[in-house]
């Protein structure tokens, strides 16, 4: 079972178009996929179509990540669907564009205090982007000469005095999407504060955490494992990938036997 339900496209913050991640897909022969574009869903029905010209048995998943605050920390949720999403997710996706917005242009009045000289207009994204993120940010001092990286971006700039905290609560977000039958993730949690951190999201009616995220981790955090299941929790992977930096390449750990059935399970049954 070769699946990938964490990855990016221009809709947010990624790189690449839907249809260019099916080509990818269909290369890596993945049998699940799902597009976990911040706060949209955008890229479902490009890839959908996608899909269906290559004649190909890809299951694709709809799905978004949605980013809240849990007792003052920043944490991701991801949101999967048996089926395109109903008009209440919709609306709370399009609830959440408007807060990154909005947090975009406060963020870049902060930058203006500090001598950054930028506006909204000069972010270079996609047409089709429906979530500005931090990540637009950081290529925007890059281009701006402010930063060489998007590391030094963060480290300099996109510190907590810019980057005002997210309104969304984390049991708003878990609520919402199990209320319209979705299964409600914790995708790459730290170490640091998991015990406790799973213990508030579970009292809001978490559905599972994200076990093996490539982007964040090396491999498969026992310790993620065993609370999971510990907690009757379904447990996904994903490799988190957003293209800037380097090539898709499916890896061995995104093999899903032990870890996507349960998921699967509770998703479409």
């Amino acid at each position: 079972m070769r699946a990938d339900l964490h990855i990016h496209t221009h809709h947010s913050d990624g790189s690449f178009p839907p249809e260019r991640l099916i080509e990818l897909a269909e290369e890596q022969r993945l049998d699940y996929l799902a597009i976990t574009d911040h706060d949209c869903f955008a890229s479902y029905e490009a890839a959908s179509r996608a899909i269906a010209l290559r004649g190909l048995a890809l299951k694709l998943i709809p799905a978004a990540e949605f980013t809240a605050m849990l007792d003052g920390e920043e944490i991701h949720v991801l949101g999967y669907f048996k089926e395109f999403p109903s008009t209440r997710i919709q609306q709370y996706a399009g609830r959440a564009q408007a807060e990154r917005r909005s947090r975009v242009v406060r963020a870049l009045e902060n930058l203006a205090k500090i001598g950054v000289e930028a506006s909204i207009d000069d972010i270079q994204a996609h047409p089709g982007c429906q979530s500005l993120t931090q990540l637009h940010l950081a290529f925007l001092l890059i281009e701006k000469k402010y930063a060489s990286s998007v590391a030094e971006a963060r480290r300099v700039y996109l510190t907590d005095r810019v980057l005002p905290k997210f309104n969304m609560q984390a049991k708003e977000v878990v609520e919402t999407i199990t209320g319209e039958g979705g299964v409600a993730v914790w995708a790459h949690p730290e170490a640091e504060n998991f015990d406790r951190n799973l213990k508030l999201l579970i009292k809001s009616g978490l559905s599972g955490v994200e076990v093996l995220n490539l982007r964040r981790q090396n491999k498969a955090s026992r310790q993620f494992v065993k609370a999971a299941r510990k907690n009757k929790l379904v447990t996904t992977l994903g490799s988190d990938w957003h293209g800037h930096t380097h090539p898709y390449g499916y890896d061995q750990q995104l093999e899903g036997e032990k870890i996507l059935p349960a998921f699967l399970e509770r998703l479409f049954h």
